[in-house]
């Protein structure tokens, strides 16, 4: 996998479009957000399989366990390779833990773009707490 060459002009207009957006399971929620990033940045939707198959926590949890994974982390680990603070970049994938799933977004560099219930909104990058590139 890697960047197209207008990564970040793609990057830049998608997370304008979805910048109101709100949080919805299965449709616009925090893994979905970041792995269309992810798909804009590089043209490789990882998480097709995964998108309108569920409609609340409990369904993405089955689906968790349809990909044989007990956990986001888990299946991110299969799809994209580890990294760290030191080395996130925009575009990366970031996760801040949280509940039983994990808040998952977008490195905008010194930032992180997360989904809310308004929309997406901005947390310092150096707080989350795990990181994935993409390269």
């Amino acid at each position: 996998m890697s960047r197209l060459p207008d990564w970040d002009k793609r990057l830049q207009k998608y997370l304008t479009k979805s910048k109101k957006k709100k949080f919805e399971w299965g449709q616009f929620d925090c893994a979905l957000f970041a792995m269309d990033g992810v798909k804009e940045m590089t043209g490789i939707d990882y998480a097709s399989t995964w998108r309108n198959e569920y409609s609340n926590e409990t369904g993405a949890f089955r689906q968790l366990s349809k990909h044989g994974v007990n956990s986001v982390h888990e299946w991110l680990d299969r799809t994209l390779s580890r990294s760290n603070a030191d080395f996130a970049k925009k575009g990366d994938v970031v996760c801040k833990h949280q509940n039983r799933f994990g808040a998952f977004g977008i490195c905008l560099g010194e930032k992180t773009a997360f989904v809310s219930d308004i929309g997406w909104t901005e947390k310092n990058t150096k707080n989350c707490d795990y990181f994935w590139r993409v390269d």
